[in-house]
């Protein structure tokens, strides 16, 4: 029985969605018409997307043809903190298995959206999970949630019980980007792949780094703008009959 891996698109949210639910938590809208929008991407409304058919048949894993026309489209999403979308912002994409026959990097255009195109790799070695992250990244800053709405990181935002988890200490406290290879959630030394040709990988600061007047008492930072990032899943599994073996049925961003 002919055996047939497929791509299966992971999409995070529709470019419908990204215009009503991003933003720091405050009530200032989506940011379009707003005069202190800020042209600085904000880690909260920075996400990369895989915008494709649902499934596209790659190669056959029995004698290892495969058809190189293939591809996926990646699109990235910047917008500031205010949701207001930023132009001409360079974003730059990775990926663990694939290449990019339109180049790795994209302009965003008014929408504040920009995309690259992602083909298929040696098909000898894919992912031993058959999952391939991929990583867009560009210069912008970390998200605060303003549970006072006063648009400035405060005591009263690092202490508030509103922010969702990914706040720690009122912020999202970023880390360089990396290729999680052991799927942890986590930097592992010597496991991971740093990504963007960092080759050692720093840590979150454990500061704020934002344009934002910040007067918390620890965590504001002398840096207003860092590599901000976001990561996604090319899910190479066939997802109908599950006949790769020890693959997971799911890839987890």
């Amino acid at each position: 029985m002919k055996k047939t891996l497929y791509i299966s698109a992971l999409l995070a949210a529709s470019l419908i969605q990204s215009s009503c639910d991003v933003g720091d938590g405050n009530a200032f809208g989506t940011g379009a018409d707003n005069p202190d929008a800020t042209g600085v991407p904000a880690i909260e409304n920075f996400r990369v997307d895989i915008s494709t058919s649902f499934q596209i048949e790659v190669f056959n894993p029995d004698d290892y043809s495969y058809d190189s026309s293939k591809t996926a489209t990646l699109v990235a999403f910047a917008y500031d903190r205010y949701g207001a979308p930023v132009e001409n912002t360079s974003v730059t994409f990775a990926t663990e298995w694939g290449t990019f026959p339109s180049g790795t990097i994209c302009t965003t255009d008014s929408t504040g959206s920009c995309s690259v195109d992602w083909a298929i790799g040696d098909p000898s070695a894919p992912p031993s999970d058959y999952c391939s992250r991929v990583v867009a990244y560009t210069t912008g800053e970390e998200s605060f949630f303003d549970s006072d709405g006063d648009n400035a990181f405060d005591d009263d935002d690092v202490v508030s019980a509103l922010p969702p988890a990914r706040y720690t200490s009122g912020f999202i406290d970023l880390p360089d980007p990396y290729f999680d290879t052991n799927r942890d959630g986590n930097y592992t030394f010597n496991t991971d792949i740093p990504v963007g040709g960092f080759g050692t990988h720093t840590a979150a600061d454990g500061d704020y780094n934002g344009s934002a007047t910040c007067s918390t008492t620890n965590f504001c930072s002398t840096t207003e703008t860092i590599t901000i990032w976001d990561g996604n899943y090319i899910d190479l599994k066939d997802e109908t009959t599950k006949t790769v073996p020890d693959a997971t049925n799911t890839c987890v961003p």
